[in-house]
């Protein structure tokens, strides 16, 4: 109680709500707790296939079932819809034992996601909590690829090529870096890093693995829409789902009009899942920890209806349990409160010019 007590009351309320996340979170440990249930066994299978050399067959729905089957004992109805370019990043995690692969792709995650959110973090801002919100700790559970994908966002949003042209593994999502490239001037060197990490792919698999990719692209979407709408309902925040054609587009649109207020990694993060096809919870690391420096940069100046709706934006990841139709108007009043907010925020990055977070 004394430390409490001594905690100003921003620190007490952010605890607080930091606390609420992880807590309801945690609760949310998929059913099946067995490693071998989890999301991260179709990246283990995929990589232990193509270790094999049979990378064509990652993109196999019945012949990936079967490998993970055989290999693991799953019974989850695993996917693989990733570009050959994440693929030939898992054979590194193929050749270790399933659970020691798990625990060194979560704890990969966190060391990279921590190293490229140091950066944007006011001094005294405890590092731990940048790796801990809600859909961090989501990600982990999973086995997902959310906190190397946000790694890479954050990267990108400094100007690194190498981060940008690695995001087309998950392209859906990672679109709207093209635009902070193309703010940099850097389109051309990173259209040639892509050009050459496909080469290195068509190197190592033979062009065929792009054919197989393509070719069986409209297989998996089929799976994946014919899953559960229950399961995906708790998962998927982006609109689409719940919203249709008109609603998706109607969100998609409002997003893109507040990205030309203020563009930046946390505005452009959230504005993503609004625009994307679809985006799942254990995606938002990059959201969540916008929305929450949001909180702990504004709390003393921002009026009391930002701070609820940033606040609520940051447990979107748990809420989402109760219905994905709960969680676009949620982030696209988030997104409009963090687009209203100015000062401290915008580009206080180390040695980055004054308005180098903003579009304009």
């Amino acid at each position: 109680m004394r430390f409490l007590t001594e905690l100003g009351m921003k620190w007490r309320i952010m605890s607080m709500l930091w606390a609420t996340g992880l807590i309801v979170a945690m609760s949310l440990l998929p059913n099946d707790t067995r490693l071998v249930d989890r999301d991260f066994a179709a990246f283990w299978a995929a990589g232990g296939l193509a270790l094999d050399g049979r990378a064509i067959d990652a993109y196999d729905v019945v012949a990936l079932r079967k490998a993970a089957t055989q290999w693991l004992g799953t019974t989850s109805e695993l996917i693989f819809p990733y570009p050959p370019q994440f693929l030939l990043a898992l054979i590194p995690l193929a050749v270790l034992p399933y659970q020691l692969a798990f625990w060194t792709w979560g704890a990969l995650g966190v060391a990279l996601f921590a190293i490229a959110a140091k950066p944007y973090l006011p001094r005294g801002f405890p590092l731990i909590l940048a790796v801990i919100t809600p859909a961090a700790l989501t990600n982990l559970l999973f086995g997902q690829v959310g906190l190397v994908f946000g790694a890479l966002w954050l990267f990108a949003f400094r100007g690194s090529v190498l981060a940008a042209a690695a995001l087309t593994f998950k392209p859906h999502l990672g679109a709207l870096v093209g635009f902070e490239m193309l703010r940099r001037k850097r389109v051309i060197a990173t259209i040639a890093t892509i050009i050459v990490m496909l080469a290195i792919v068509a190197l190592v698999f033979g062009p065929s693995i792009f054919v197989a990719f393509w070719g069986r692209l409209m297989t998996q979407a089929d799976v994946l829409s014919s899953g559960s709408v229950a399961v995906w309902e708790e998962r998927i925040v982006s609109p689409a789902l719940t919203y249709g054609i008109w609603g998706w587009a109607a969100f998609a649109a409002a997003a893109m009009i507040m990205l030309w207020r203020r563009f930046d990694a946390f505005t452009a993060a959230t504005a993503a899942i609004l625009i994307a096809p679809y985006g799942f919870h254990y995606d938002m690391p990059v959201v969540c920890l916008g929305l929450g420096l949001a909180l702990y940069r504004h709390w003393d100046d921002a009026p009391p209806w930002q701070l609820a709706a940033i606040g609520l934006g940051f447990l979107t990841p748990i809420l989402v349990e109760h219905g994905s139709v709960l969680v676009p108007p949620i982030l696209l009043v988030a997104l409009f409160a963090q687009t209203r907010l100015v000062g401290s925020d915008r580009a206080r990055l180390h040695g980055a010019p004054a308005n180098a977070s903003s579009i304009h």
